[in-house]
């Protein structure tokens, strides 16, 4: 349910601008994790409507200076996505604002179903929650727990961090058969206990 509380009056003279802007607390939101929502610009002390994605989430009243604070939970993820990118549209029937945000699942790391055969088939790397514009690496390590090479994927984007990589060789070397593990971070240098966000998944040769 949508939450009111009014914030620090405006000049009354804005109460019928047209300057309408909405704006969320922060860009990325974890799973689960409220929206906060601000809008600014709306007629004075009348009723606009909040929708989420084309969802309708409520009817709810400005105050005295046309703004308005709100908070929401937004939709979950659907089973194996990692985040997704909401928009806000807030209306009073004359002017309306839109702001996006992202929902992310926590770090994470994945590799695609790919083709060709094992060991050297071609996958994708998806990688996600690592941080805005990081660069992040993948480490391989042996069945026999022994680090053997590290590969740079490239540099993340978007609100959360998210970066899929097109098809690459999932062991772009000889690996032994059996279950290895790559160990996904922002460090070129392999550590086993590394600082920051990281990710590790098995990935099975031979």
């Amino acid at each position: 349910m949508v939450t009111v509380a009014a914030f620090s009056a405006l000049p009354l003279g804005i109460a019928l601008a047209s300057s309408a802007s909405i704006s969320t607390s922060h860009k990325c939101y974890a799973v689960g994790q409220s929206v906060g929502l601000t809008g600014r610009g709306f007629l004075g002390s009348s009723e606009y409507d909040l929708s989420v994605d084309g969802i309708d989430f409520g009817q709810s009243v400005t105050n005295a200076s046309g703004g308005f604070r709100v908070s929401f939970g937004p939709g979950g993820l659907a089973a194996g996505q990692a985040q997704i990118v909401d928009k806000a549209i807030a209306s009073d029937g004359q002017s309306s604002a839109s702001a996006i945000f992202t929902v992310t699942r926590t770090t994470g790391a994945l590799v695609g179903a790919g083709s060709g055969s094992s060991p050297h088939r071609t996958v994708p790397f998806e990688v996600w929650d690592f941080g805005r514009g990081v660069s992040i690496y993948v480490h391989w390590i042996g069945p026999n727990g022994v680090y053997v090479e590290t590969a740079s994927l490239g540099s993340d984007g978007g609100q959360c961090g998210y970066l899929k990589t097109r098809p690459r060789e999932l062991f772009p070397f000889n690996a032994a058969s059996g279950n290895w593990t790559l160990q996904f971070d922002t460090h070129s240098r392999y550590s086993k206990h590394p600082s920051g966000r990281s990710a590790r998944i098995t990935a099975s040769a031979g």
